[in-house]
């Protein structure tokens, strides 16, 4: 019986989450899953269709799914998304890049003038926000 009948019975001390393995690989069965149903043979030892057979016809919908060509305009449509997120990647590095730049005009302003003469250029285009106070 045991011979033939394999129940995981010593498996256990050699399972490689129990040796502290973690990185362990996909699990696939040993033996492949039962088919149900009776085999139709619908072609001779040469290959060649027998007379009462389901035949399809190849049409142009066939033909572009089996060519793969009727995913087109779907990879088409990612390889601009792909090409549009790329732009903006570029985008936002040239503002960084500029934010960068005027950060240290800014800096280099500050140093050359105390920090009141600077906001107070500012703030006369600015409304001010408090009616009673001059802020």
């Amino acid at each position: 019986m045991s011979r033939h009948f394999y129940a995981f019975q010593f498996d256990q001390p050699y399972r490689p989450t129990y040796l502290c393995n973690w990185e362990v690989p996909k699990y696939y069965c040993s033996r492949p899953a039962r088919k149900l149903g009776c085999t139709k043979i619908i072609s001779n030892d040469r290959g060649q269709l027998l007379p009462g057979a389901p035949r399809i016809s190849f049409n142009k919908e066939i033909a572009n799914k089996l060519n793969g060509s009727s995913d087109k305009a779907a990879f088409m449509l990612r390889c601009k998304r792909i090409a549009k997120a790329a732009a903006k990647k570029v985008i936002k590095d040239k503002l960084e890049m500029e934010i960068d730049e005027t950060k240290n005009e800014f800096e280099l302003q500050l140093k050359k003038r105390p920090l009141k003469s600077y906001l107070a250029g500012i703030t006369k285009d600015v409304q001010n926000i408090c009616p009673i106070h001059d802020f």
